[in-house]
C-alpha cells in the first residue's frame, strides 16, 4: 500500500525509508477536528466513551476498532504509530504537553521515547455515518500543544472518574458535559469551567486516585485506600456515601469492571489476562462480577461489540 493511500488531513514530511509519515503540529486541523467532536457530542444522547485512562505508564496497543482516540502526553514522551503493523501509516512523537487525535480503525501502537513517560487516552465509539468518513477510511493523526496542560489533564481525570464511577441519574449527563468541556478547551483556551463530578472533597479524590493507580492489585483493601486518603476507613465510607452515594469498595469494583470493558474492546488479551489486569485473582469470580455489573459475560460482551 502506498504512502499516499494512508495520509489524510495531515501536514508532515517523510522521514524514513519505509514511507512512514511523521507529523508536524497542525493547529488548524486539530482545532477543526475538536470543533467536529464538540458538534457531534452536542447532538449525542449519551457519551460514547469506551475507554478512559488519565495516566497510563504502559505501551499502547489498540486493535482495529471504529474509535477516535484522544491522547495526551503528561510526562516524558510517547511515540505513536497509527496504521497496520508492518505497513506504512502515520506516526508522531508526543512530548509532554502535546495532545493528538487519531483513529483506531487500523490499529494503534505506541511506546516510550526515552525514560519515564505517562499519557492519557480516551476512546470514543464513532457512529458509522458518512460525516465521519475522513476518520475511518485510512490512518489519521493530528496533534498540537495544548494551551493549558494542567487543566486538560484534570479534565482527563474527571472523564475517567465519571466513566469508571458508579451509575447515578446524572452520570451520563456529567460524563458527556465533561468530555465536551475537554474537547472545547483543547481547541479553544477560552472555554468555560468543567461541571461538577462529585469529587471535590480532597480525601475522596485521593481515594479515587489510588484506586485508579492500584486497581490491578487484587489485595487493595479499604484500609489501604483510607491510609492513602489520610482518613480512617469509617470516615472514608461516610465521605463516599455523602459525595458519591456509594461505598469505596463498590466504587473500586466499578472502576475495575470499567477497565475490563475497555480492555475487552481495545485489546486481544485473554479473559484471564484481563481479569488479572483489572484486579481479580480468580477468573471465575471476575466473570461473575462482570456479569452482575454489565448483564453479560466477558466473552459475550466482547463478541457483541465486534
Amino acid at each position: 500500500m502506498t504512502k499516499e493511500a494512508f495520509i489524510v488531513g495531515v501536514r508532515g514530511r517523510v522521514d524514513n525509508a519505509e514511507g512512514m509519515e511523521y507529523l508536524d503540529t497542525d493547529m488548524e486541523d486539530f482545532c477543526g477536528d475538536m470543533r467536529r467532536l464538540v458538534e457531534w457530542l452536542n447532538h449525542s444522547e449519551s457519551a460514547p466513551v469506551v475507554f478512559a485512562e488519565p495516566g497510563f505508564r504502559q505501551d499502547l496497543f489498540t486493535v482495529p476498532q471504529p474509535f477516535i482516540e484522544l491522547y495526551l502526553a503528561t510526562e516524558g514522551g510517547l511515540h505513536l504509530h497509527v496504521g497496520p503493523e508492518g505497513d506504512a501509516g502515520v506516526a508522531a512523537d508526543l512530548r509532554q504537553g502535546e495532545m493528538a487525535i487519531a483513529n483506531a480503525h487500523f490499529g494503534n501502537r505506541g511506546g516510550e521515547i526515552s525514560g519515564s513517560y505517562r499519557y492519557g487516552c480516551i476512546s470514543l465509539a464513532l457512529p458509522r455515518e458518512a460525516a465521519f468518513a475522513t476518520w475511518s477510511q485510512r490512518p489519521y493523526l493530528v496533534k498540537r500543544r495544548v494551551p493549558d496542560l494542567d487543566r486538560i489533564r484534570n479534565l482527563y481525570v474527571d472523564v475517567a472518574n465519571l466513566y469508571h464511577g458508579p451509575a447515578h441519574p446524572y452520570r451520563e449527563l456529567l460524563l458527556r458535559s465533561t468530555l465536551l468541556m475537554l474537547c472545547a478547551h483543547a481547541g479553544d483556551p477560552g472555554a468555560g469551567q468543567s461541571p461538577s463530578t462529585g469529587l471535590q472533597n480532597i480525601h475522596v479524590r485521593r481515594a479515587v486516585e489510588i484506586m485508579q493507580e492500584k486497581r490491578s492489585d487484587s489485595k487493595l483493601t479499604l484500609t489501604g485506600i483510607a491510609r492513602y486518603a489520610q482518613v480512617s476507613p469509617s470516615h472514608l465510607v461516610r465521605l463516599f456515601q455523602s459525595n458519591l452515594n456509594t461505598s469505596p469498595m463498590r466504587y473500586l469494583t466499578q472502576v475495575r469492571v470499567r477497565h475490563a470493558q475497555g480492555l475487552l474492546l481495545r485489546s486481544q488479551l485473554t479473559i484471564k489476562e484481563i481479569a488479572h489486569l483489572a484486579g481479580f485473582s480468580d477468573q471465575l469470580y471476575f466473570s461473575r462480577v462482570f456479569r452482575s455489573e454489565t448483564g453479560s459475560a466477558p466473552r459475550d460482551f466482547r463478541r457483541q461489540a465486534a
